[in-house]
C-alpha cells in the first residue's frame, strides 16, 4: 500500500527565468538547419525533374512520383517552419515589451509554463519512442551504405555518428532540470537527426553531383571510377524498396519534428522575464515510476551502440584482399569476401588474351556495376555464363578488342554497352535481340558498319543515348528521329553526306535533344537538322552559312568548317589533327585520333592502355 506521504505533491519552487545570451545563436542554428534540409529536398526534386532521363534511370529510383511528392511536401513544410518561426519570434518580441509593463500578462506566462510542465510529465516516453525509431532507421541506412558504397570513409563516418547518437541520446533523459533537459534533448535530436538524414548525405553527394551536372558531364561520364562512386552513392539516398522508403520517411520526419520541437522549446523556455515563475515539481511517485523506463532505454541503447561498434571494428580488421583489377570495391558489414564494384582488365598489361578468368566470383564477388575490358581478344564477345552472376551489372565497356560477333544475351540489369575499336562488321545479336528492359546507352566506335537496318533501329526503342562513331556509316535510318526517345546523339567521323527528310523537318511533338554531334561528316548547310538539339557540334562539316537563329538560340560548335575558316575570333578554334575535335582531349577516353604530339597525346587519356607514344606529328 502506497503511503499518503508518497502521494503528496511537494510545494512548488521559484525558478527565475533568465534571458540566455546564446538563445539567438541557437535560433539561428535552427533556421540554418531548416534551410539546409530544404536545400537537400530541393536537390532531390531537381534530380527527379531536371536531370536527364538516362541519368535518373541509372540511379534506379523505385517510386519516382511518390519520392517527388514526398520530398516536395517536406520542402514545403521546412519552408513553412522557417516562416512561422521568424513570425512568432517577431511577435514574441513585441509581446515581451508589453509584458514588462503589465503584471497581468505575467499570469498568462505562468499558466503557459504550467501547461508546458504538464506536457513535460509525459515527454520522456515520447523521447524514448522517437529516439528508438530514429536510431533503427539510421542503422538501416548505415547498413545500406556499407553494402553499396565503394568510398569506405563515407560509410564509416556515418556509422560512427549513429553509434555516438546511441550512446548520448539516452543519457540526456537523466538530467533533472526539466528546462535544461528539454532544451538539451531537442538540441541533440535536432543536430543528430539533421546530420544523419541530410547533413552527411549532402556533404557526400552534393559536390560530385554538382560537378557532374554543372561542370563537365560529358567528360565525367567517361570517368568510370567517378561514375561508379556517384551512381552507388545516389542509389543509397534514393528509394530502393518499401522498407527503405519507410526508413527514409521516418528519418526526414524525425528531423522536421526535432527542429520544430527545438524552436518551440527555445521560445517557451528561453523567454526573458522580470519575475519568477512557479514550477510545480513532479510527484515523487511519478518520478520513481519512470526510472525503469529510462534505465531500460539506456541499457538498450548502450547494448545497441556496443553491438554496432563491434560490427564496425570487425568489418575494418577482417576482409579478403581484392585483386589488382578491382578498381573500386564495397565492404558489406557481414561479408568478408572481396566485392568489386568496378573492374578494369587490361590484357596487354597482364600479358593474357582471355579476360574471362578474371571474372571469377570467388575473387571479385557479385556486386559488379562497371566492367571495363581493354586490349583483349574476345573474338566472340563475352559468354552469358561469365556475366550471369553479376545481377547488378550496369555497364559493359570493351575497348580495343578483336570482337567479330557477340551472341549474347546481355544480363537483364545492363543499362549501357560501349564497344570501341573492334572487328565488327554488323550489329551483333547481343545488341539487337532480347535487350534488357532498361537498355538506354549504346556506343559503337572504330569498326565497319556502313548500314544499320530499320528493324534493328526499332529494336533499340529504349535507347536514349546513341553514339555511332567512326563506323563508316553512310546512311542514317529515317526512323531514328521518331522511333527512339533520344536525348543525345553522336555520329561523328562517318561518311554521311545527306539525311532523310524526317531528320530535316521538326516534329511539333518532339522535344529537341540535349546534344547532337555530326562532326567530321561532309554535310552541307541544307542537310543540317538545325532544330534537332540544343547543343550541336558541327566541327569539320561543310557548313558555310549557319542559320542566324541557330547562332543566337542554340549552342553551336563550328570548328574547322568553311564558316570558321573565314573568321578569326574566339568562336572558332583550330583542330589539332584530323578527327580530333576540341572536346576529345582530356575526356577520360583514349582517342587514337588525338594520340599524337600535336594534340598533346590526348591529354594523357591513353597513358593507362600500354600504347607507345609516336614521336612525330601525324
Amino acid at each position: 500500500m502506497v503511503s499518503k506521504r508518497a502521494l503528496v505533491r511537494p510545494t512548488a519552487k521559484h525558478v527565475p527565468l533568465q534571458h540566455s545570451p546564446s538563445r539567438p545563436f541557437y535560433f539561428g542554428l535552427v533556421l540554418v538547419m531548416h534551410m539546409l534540409v530544404a536545400l537537400y529536398m530541393l536537390m532531390w526534386v531537381a534530380i527527379l525533374t531536371v536531370l536527364p532521363s538516362p541519368d535518373r534511370k541509372s540511379i534506379r529510383i523505385l517510386w519516382p512520383t511518390t519520392t517527388l511528392v514526398t520530398y516536395s511536401i517536406f520542402l514545403g513544410l521546412h519552408g513553412a517552419a522557417i516562416g512561422i518561426a521568424i513570425i512568432r519570434r517577431r511577435r514574441r518580441h513585441r509581446v515581451l515589451q508589453w509584458v514588462r509593463k503589465t503584471t497581468r500578462s505575467l499570469l498568462s506566462i505562468n499558466s503557459l509554463d504550467q501547461l508546458t510542465q504538464s506536457f513535460d510529465t509525459y515527454a520522456d516516453e515520447f523521447f524514448v519512442v522517437f529516439n528508438t525509431v530514429e536510431i533503427l532507421s539510421q542503422s538501416h541506412q548505415a547498413y545500406t551504405l556499407f553494402d553499396a558504397l565503394p568510398e569506405h570513409s563515407k560509410a564509416i563516418s556515418y556509422l560512427v555518428v549513429v553509434i555516438l547518437y546511441s550512446f548520448v541520446s539516452p543519457l540526456i533523459l537523466f538530467v533533472r532540470n526539466t528546462r535544461e533537459k528539454t532544451t538539451l534533448l531537442n538540441l541533440g535530436d535536432s543536430i543528430f537527426s539533421f546530420t544523419l538524414s541530410c547533413g552527411h548525405p549532402m556533404v557526400a553527394l552534393l559536390a560530385p553531383l554538382a560537378m557532374y551536372t554543372f561542370v563537365d558531364p560529358t567528360h565525367l561520364n567517361h570517368n568510370y571510377l567517378f561514375c561508379t562512386q556517384l551512381v552507388l552513392l545516389a542509389r543509397t539516398q534514393a528509394v530502393s524498396n518499401a522498407f527503405d522508403y519507410a526508413c527514409k520517411l521516418a528519418m526526414h520526419a524525425g528531423t522536421l519534428i526535432a527542429l520544430c520541437r527545438l524552436t518551440i522549446s527555445l521560445q517557451s523556455y528561453g523567454s526573458p522575464s522580470l519575475s519568477t515563475v512557479d514550477i510545480p515539481l513532479l510527484p515523487t511517485m511519478l518520478r520513481q515510476s519512470k526510472r525503469w523506463l529510462l534505465h531500460l532505454n539506456l541499457w538498450l541503447n548502450v547494448v545497441w551502440g556496443c553491438l554496432l561498434t563491434a560490427i564496425l571494428v570487425r568489418s575494418l580488421v577482417s576482409g579478403q584482399p581484392c585483386p589488382a583489377t578491382c578498381v573500386a570495391n564495397v565492404r558489406p558489414l557481414f561479408d568478408d569476401t572481396c566485392q568489386c564494384a568496378y573492374v578494369n582488365i587490361n590484357c596487354k598489361l597482364v600479358n593474357v588474351t582471355d579476360p574471362i578468368p578474371f571474372l571469377n566470383t570467388s575473387a571479385i564477388g557479385t556486386h559488379l556495376l562497371y566492367l571495363e575490358i581493354r586490349r583483349c581478344g574476345l573474338q566472340h564477345g563475352l559468354p552469358p555464363a561469365a556475366l550471369a552472376p553479376f545481377r547488378n551489372l550496369g555497364k559493359i565497356i570493351v575497348l580495343f578488342s578483336h570482337m567479330e560477333t557477340w551472341d549474347g544475351p546481355l544480363p537483364p540489369s545492363v543499362m549501357g554497352v560501349m564497344i570501341r575499336h573492334s572487328h565488327l562488321r554488323a550489329i551483333p545479336s547481343a545488341l539487337q535481340v532480347d535487350l534488357p528492359p532498361q537498355f538506354i546507352t549504346l556506343t559503337l566506335e572504330g569498326c565497319m558498319i556502313p548500314f544499320i537496318p530499320d528493324s534493328i533501329v526499332q529494336a533499340w526503342s529504349t535507347i536514349e543515348r546513341l553514339y555511332l562513331l567512326n563506323i563508316s556509316l553512310q546512311v542514317l535510318s529515317p526512323f531514328l528521329p521518331t522511333a527512339l526517345g533520344l536525348v543525345s546523339l553522336d555520329v561523328r567521323s562517318n561518311n554521311l553526306t545527306t539525311l532523310a527528310p524526317t531528320w530535316l523537318v521538326a516534329a511539333p511533338s518532339k522535344k529537341p535533344l540535349l546534344d547532337a554531334t555530326f562532326a567530321g561528316n561532309a554535310l552541307p548547310d541544307e542537310m543540317i537538322p538545325w532544330h534537332l538539339a540544343v547543343t550541336m557540334d558541327l566541327s569539320a562539316t561543310s557548313v558555310s552559312s549557319p542559320l542566324p537563329t541557330a547562332l543566337t538560340k542554340q549552342t553551336l560548335v563550328l570548328d574547322g568548317t568553311p564558316f570558321c575558316l573565314e573568321r578569326r575570333d574566339a568562336f572558332c578554334k583550330p583542330i589539332c589533327a584530323p578527327g580530333c575535335f576540341g572536346f576529345m582531349r582530356g575526356d577520360f577516353t583514349c582517342n587514337l585520333e588525338c594520340f599524337n604530339m600535336a594534340c598533346d597525346y590526348d591529354g594523357g587519356d591513353c597513358d593507362g592502355y600500354g600504347f607507345d607514344r609516336p614521336r612525330s606529328p601525324p
